[in-house]
């Protein structure tokens, strides 16, 4: 009789460690979903705003207001290749950071990324580092994301 109780009580443990680890997987999993849901709601405004009826300035100024709401951002700014130079379509950085910005294809760190059209991503450890591109204080940004498109 003793070791029938010991045998159940040992299923309950397990059915209860399981129960607990699909639970978290669950969880995991609902995270996940929200994110996709998220992209997916993302991609769907910016396919709103390609097809308005509107310049492709303004489509740019709303993607990058989209982006900024979206993913809960400080600072975003588009980049365009004209063919002869690097120039802003959108932004809501300080404009004397503009320099700077059409210059990101420059710095060492993203030039594989430009090539390769991969995005990178940037992040620094400790609060007095400097991302390698910040020639001035840039209201200490502390991470990047740099994602050219083509």
């Amino acid at each position: 009789m003793i070791l029938l109780i010991i045998g159940l009580v040992i299923i309950i443990i397990g059915l209860a460690y399981w129960i607990y680890k699909t639970h978290t997987k669950l969880k995991e999993i609902e995270k996940i979903n929200s994110r996709v849901k998220k992209n997916m709601s993302t991609v769907r405004e910016f396919l709103k705003v390609a097809g308005e009826e509107e310049s492709v300035d303004e489509k740019l100024r709303k993607i990058n207001e989209i982006v900024i709401e979206n993913y809960e951002i400080k600072y975003s700014t588009i980049v365009v290749f004209d063919g002869a130079e690097y120039v802003i379509k959108a932004s809501n950085v300080d404009p004397k950071h503009y320099d700077v910005l059409t210059n990101l294809h420059n710095e060492e760190y993203f030039q594989d990324s430009v090539a390769s059209a991969t995005p990178k991503s940037l992040t620094i450890e400790n609060e007095n580092e400097r991302l390698p591109y910040q020639k001035s204080e840039f209201g200490r940004a502390k991470s990047a994301i740099f994602v050219p498109l083509y």
